[in-house]
């Protein structure tokens, strides 16, 4: 965190090429951490904790945004607008009911199912193989039989 602000300080005071040059860091961590900063102080280095909001808290959260803006939510909320703008869509389509589910991640139960229907298409083939393999032995064996007594006639 003190790095960051010590970066920050020194690329305000002396610009990019120099600061690149001192801390050899990239101009895109450089103004990350810009914006950071003059979005929302020293607060802005910390890391962040996943946090999980109530519907009563998003339903605040995005009447401020709609009154106060994109940067105003960011400032008072340390929160992504992108995020506000996901739970405002999420409450036209699907109403509060909407709002208490947890949305992220990728569904469990599909990904379950699609490898439980993978594995079932596996061992259905394998044994099918398996199935065709005894077959064609079967075959050989009867095939080496009749070859073993034309050759006894003869």
């Amino acid at each position: 965190m003190e790095f960051k602000l010590e970066v920050v300080k020194y690329f305000k005071e002396n610009g990019k090429a120099e600061t690149v040059k001192k801390y050899n860091i990239s101009n895109t961590a450089i103004y990350k951490w810009e914006h950071l900063y003059d979005t929302y102080g020293i607060e802005g280095f910390k890391r962040k904790t996943v946090k999980k909001y109530t519907v009563e808290e998003k339903l605040n959260i995005i009447d401020f945004y709609k009154k106060e803006g994109k940067i105003s939510v960011q400032k008072k909320y340390n929160i992504s607008s992108t995020l506000v703008n996901n739970w405002e869509r999420i409450l036209l389509e699907q109403g509060e009911i909407g709002l208490s589910k947890d949305n992220r991640g990728r569904k469990r139960e599909n990904a379950i199912m699609k490898d439980v229907n993978q594995s079932e298409d596996l061992l259905a083939e394998v044994q099918r193989l398996r199935m065709e393999n005894a077959y064609l032995k079967k075959l050989h064996a009867l095939v080496q039989k009749r070859e073993k007594k034309q050759r006894k006639k003869k």
